[in-house]
C-alpha cells in the first residue's frame, strides 16, 4: 500500500448542534476525497484489518474481510463493540 502526501490542508470538518442537541457534521474532505476503494491495495488494506476504528460508515468494506469493527463517534457515546484486549493495552486511557 502507498501512502501519498498532498501540500495544503488535509480537509476540515465542522460540527453543528440545534437546539434538541441533534448533531450534523459537516465534511470537506480535502485530501480524503481521493481515497477510493475501487483500488485493489486500499480495498486490501480495509479487509485485512483485524479491527477496523471507524467514524460512521466508512469502514463498512472492512468488515466484509471478516475484520472486527468499532465505532467511536464521539467521547460522549460508547463504543459498539468491545475492543479485542491487546487494542485496548495501547488505546491512552482517560478518566470519565
Amino acid at each position: 500500500m502507498r501512502a501519498y502526501l498532498l501540500a495544503g490542508p488535509s480537509g476540515s470538518a465542522i460540527i453543528v448542534v440545534d437546539a434538541a442537541g441533534d448533531n450534523t457534521v459537516v465534511v470537506s474532505p480535502g485530501a480524503n476525497g481521493w481515497l477510493s476503494l475501487d483500488a485493489p491495495h486500499a480495498r486490501a488494506a480495509l479487509t485485512e484489518c483485524d479491527v477496523l476504528l471507524t467514524l460512521g460508515d466508512s469502514g463498512d468494506d472492512g468488515v466484509g474481510g471478516g475484520g472486527g469493527k468499532c465505532v467511536r463517534p464521539g467521547p460522549s457515546w460508547r463504543p459498539t463493540h468491545r475492543l479485542p484486549a491487546e487494542a485496548r493495552s495501547r488505546w491512552p486511557r482517560r478518566r470519565p
